[in-house]
């Protein structure tokens, strides 16, 4: 496929529902370079994903498969460094908020 329409088929993707999209680059068989499209979507998204990636690219076919993710809880905090404010993202582990004010000491 020509590289000049991934971030065309990109953001058709994200408007189709998907949550993140990014590309590797792979080794295919017999030694040959490849992309691979990766899509993180909810499960009601997926047709429309899908119908995209069918439609719009060289693609003959998908795998697909349910993940699961496990996050820590987080929420965001504004600091002042050099008189502006920076939003920072705060998570919380093992019962307390990793100290983010010594990582963005410049």
């Amino acid at each position: 496929m020509n590289p000049e329409v991934w971030q065309w088929v990109e953001r058709k993707i994200f408007e189709a529902g998907a949550l993140d999209v990014w590309r590797e680059t792979i080794a295919m068989k017999k030694g040959r370079m490849g992309i691979c499209l990766k899509v993180l979507s909810e499960p009601s998204s997926s047709k429309a994903i899908e119908r995209v990636l069918l439609t719009e690219t060289t693609a003959i076919g998908l795998r697909t498969y349910e993940v699961e993710k496990t996050e820590l809880e987080r929420d965001f905090v504004t600091h002042e460094i050099n008189s502006y404010p920076i939003r920072v993202k705060r998570v919380r582990h093992l019962g307390s908020f990793l100290n983010t004010r010594q990582s963005m000491k410049m």
